[in-house]
């Protein structure tokens, strides 16, 4: 796992949808579903759902977006990736 993974997960968290996802990160969506399908295999963890219509948070993910944004993990994890 490293930061940029993470970063991915967050994107995609936060936003439900790869391809917005990827805009916000300035990538490909295919980047980000490889960086995700490579953290689901470190991690033995499917986070989102395999339904390609809504990607929903599953029971991992369910509050990880209002988390993220009380404490302000976005803003420390882009200062110290820069």
């Amino acid at each position: 796992m490293n930061t940029f993974q993470l970063r991915c997960f967050l994107a995609v968290a936060e936003h439900l949808n790869f391809a917005r996802a990827a805009q916000q990160l300035n990538i490909t969506q295919p980047a980000v579903t490889h960086q995700i399908r490579t953290l689901e295999t470190e991690l033995n963890v499917k986070p989102f759902s395999p339904d390609n219509a809504h990607r929903g948070n599953d029971s991992c993910g369910v509050s990880l977006p209002d988390r993220r944004k009380k404490h302000g993990w976005n803003r420390r994890a882009r200062q110290k990736t820069l």
